[in-house]
């Protein structure tokens, strides 16, 4: 939700010719700014955007569904899933404080499960961050 300046998204594209990037982003100053830099890199072959509301787009649907800086992993999730296929997964980083708030009723209620978590690191040094991986529950 809000491609931003494109992080991760223009890292994984720069880093793996076989992945092919969606941004989406409402705020038209950073459109013009990832336009700018898909051109600059030359990836438009491979990263497209998308200027638009993310709720608005109910058409769409991804592998990999990313957030970097939405302040509740739940409402992110919740956002997003008519956005999601069977096998999509959602990769978010939050904090410590605010995954601990994550109870497995409400990952039940959204029909998706922790698939792993990975604790960020800088320097050796552990941070207050952490990547949450989810994935929809099969049925």
């Amino acid at each position: 939700m809000g491609s931003g300046n494109g992080v991760p998204g223009l890292i994984w594209a720069i880093c793996d010719e076989n992945f092919n990037i969606v941004l989406i982003e409402k705020n038209a100053k950073k459109i013009a700014f990832l336009n700018h830099i898909i051109g600059v890199l030359n990836l438009g072959n491979r990263v497209t955007t998308i200027w638009d509301d993310v709720k608005k787009l109910k058409s769409l649907e991804f592998d990999v569904i990313t957030s970097r800086a939405f302040s509740d992993c739940l409402k992110f999730l919740d956002s997003t899933k008519f956005m999601s296929k069977k096998d999509s997964i959602w990769m978010i980083m939050t904090t410590i404080s605010r995954s601990s708030k994550i109870t497995e009723n409400a990952l039940k209620d959204l029909n998706v499960k922790i698939n792993k978590i990975i604790s960020v690191e800088i320097n050796n040094q552990k941070t207050n961050k952490q990547i949450i991986f989810f994935e929809n529950i099969s049925n």
